[in-house]
């Protein structure tokens, strides 16, 4: 449908997981709802405060899961660091008589994204894509 927004068009309600099976235009809507987004949640933290041992999680703490999830995710794309960082650091080496190694690739780009934030273009998701790569370079190093 041309024009179509998920925030402004009304949307049957889905009762159970077999609607959602039979709703085949409704399922990447509904999986999108579902999903948690960096943080955002679509009940309040109040409602989650009726849990019993419910803890708030910190900001840090946020940054962390969803650098986690941002390593599984580029494991599927580019492979494990150590193979993806090795080959780009070979061409770097390559192009440039360097002699980077994997581990120092993984700083690099922890130093590409801190030289971003101190540019024009900051995002507010380096924080995650730093820990991501630090967390590159510790498996880099181990190998």
């Amino acid at each position: 449908m041309v024009g179509y927004s998920p925030l402004t068009e009304p949307r049957q309600v889905v009762a159970s997981t077999e609607d959602l099976q039979s709703e085949e235009s409704d399922v990447p809507y509904i999986e999108h709802l579902l999903q948690r987004q960096r943080g955002d949640s679509l009940l309040s933290d109040t409602y989650a405060e009726w849990e019993p041992g419910f803890r708030p999680v910190s900001p840090a703490e946020q940054t962390l899961r969803d650098a986690i999830a941002t390593i599984r995710d580029r494991h599927g794309k580019y492979g494990p660091p150590t193979e993806h960082f090795q080959r780009t650091a070979s061409l770097v080496n390559a192009a440039f008589g360097t002699s980077f190694t994997a581990a120092d690739w993984a700083l690099v780009m922890v130093l590409d994204k801190i030289a971003r934030q101190m540019g024009p273009a900051a995002t507010d998701d380096a924080a995650i894509d730093i820990a991501g790569y630090a967390a590159c370079h510790q498996e880099c190093r181990r190998a």
